[in-house]
């Protein structure tokens, strides 16, 4: 979400705004709207992408199809011959049926609308002063194409730009640290900790408070038709290396926030890595639901959503906006950088699971897999009874 002189060839300037925009922000007008949007000066419920009820039916199927093992391939999206622009979820199933689901970017409607309110909370929080949010106010009217240019330094403008940018998301990182678990390895009401297996260090919640990040392994590979081998010599080994055929380790990680309140995710996968530590950079975009967001990413600037819904939002305002009736799906996504740590990816020091999350009432019900993963990354088991929590919600269970 910073901004950075690269250009990006792929952005169609088809109107002026579009290339008033690029002259001054090296963005479109849409590429702009997208930054306002995820920092929240932009109104929460403005949306680029629009959906009909049947397509977010035939998302669901697709997304049964997909844990039942029925789907051959993933098509890839498509554009309109008219030049416009859809986003179109196919698959091939089994029997040669395809399912397609759309999403077309809207031409028409409201405009987007600043959030006063938001910037305000900012201001108060201490986040940004009110220099900084008068040149987020100007840069909104620049963007709408109604403040004057006059006497602007245009190379200044976008670097204290990304730098307000960089503090709101920063922001909402340090919220995030403050939320996710922490264990002091002691018992209490709800956590037992015991060793397994020898020495794999076993840490059961059967009614304590928790928030965590997931990330589900393979889960969308699984969801494209491509199912993977979920054994692996060494696990560590793979984490910090490029998947086979792929020359770089993406920067992207797709993740979901759950909580002791909300047990929401993707797929139901055999290894689920857990995350309760991150860096003050880690967290780069997220929506209530699925944002369609990059996971080949070779920089954290191409970690980008493309159903428009992407809004940073604090830990427990996610939850609660997460699997409302008319989202797309009944999980919310954070995403990652891998290489967050304070210095945007300029070195090789990647993101580590801190857990292996298991659902289930014992130890039993751990797997030689999950104890294999546990003990390459040399991290604990972290066993969820989730009859304790309201039970486990899997996006396209019936």
């Amino acid at each position: 979400m910073v901004n950075h002189e690269k250009s990006n060839e792929n952005e169609k300037l088809a109107s002026p705004e579009d290339q008033r925009c690029w002259e001054i922000f090296h963005r479109s007008k849409d590429g702009m709207v997208r930054e306002f949007q995820v920092i929240g000066a932009i109104a929460s419920d403005y949306k680029r992408w629009g959906v009909d009820d049947a397509s977010r039916e035939i998302h669901k199927e697709i997304i049964r199809a997909a844990r039942e093992g029925d789907v051959e391939k993933r098509i890839e999206d498509e554009l309109n011959p008219d030049g416009t622009i859809s986003r179109m979820g196919i698959v091939r199933k089994s029997d040669g049926a395809t399912l397609v689901e759309q999403r077309v970017y809207s031409t028409e409607g409201d405009e987007p609308k600043y959030d006063f309110e938001q910037i305000h909370d900012y201001i108060q929080k201490g986040v940004i002063d009110e220099s900084e949010a008068l040149q987020l106010a100007l840069a909104f009217g620049i963007l709408n194409g109604v403040d004057s240019l006059a006497g602007l330094n245009q190379r200044d403008f976008r670097h204290d730009l990304g730098h307000i940018k960089e503090k709101i998301i920063r922001y909402y990182n340090r919220e995030y640290q403050k939320a996710l678990f922490k264990d002091d390895g002691k018992d209490r009401d709800g956590l037992h900790h015991e060793i397994i297996d020898g020495d794999i260090p076993l840490v059961r919640f059967d009614g304590a408070e928790f928030k965590m990040l997931v990330h589900v392994r393979d889960a969308m590979h699984s969801a494209q038709g491509d199912h993977k081998e979920i054994g692996e010599d060494d696990p560590k080994q793979a984490w910090t290396t490029p998947r086979p055929g792929k020359d770089v380790i993406p920067h992207g990680l797709s993740t979901s926030l759950i909580s002791s309140e909300n047990i929401n995710i993707y797929m139901n996968g055999e290894i689920i890595f857990g995350f309760t530590e991150i860096e003050d950079d880690s967290i780069v975009t997220m929506s209530e639901e699925d944002c369609g967001s990059s996971t080949a990413a070779r920089s954290r600037f191409s970690i980008t959503g493309n159903h428009g819904n992407e809004r940073l939002m604090l830990p427990d305002e996610l939850l609660i906006r997460t699997g409302r009736p008319d989202a797309m799906s009944n999980f919310n996504e954070v995403v990652l950088d891998r290489f967050a740590d304070g210095s945007y990816g300029k070195t090789e020091k990647l993101i580590m699971p801190n857990c292996i999350v298991v659902f289930g009432k014992d130890a039993s019900e751990i797997t030689d897999s999950q104890k294999h993963y546990a003990k390459s990354f040399g991290i604990p088991i972290y066993l969820i009874d989730g009859s304790k929590y309201g039970g486990v919600h899997v996006l396209g269970d019936a």
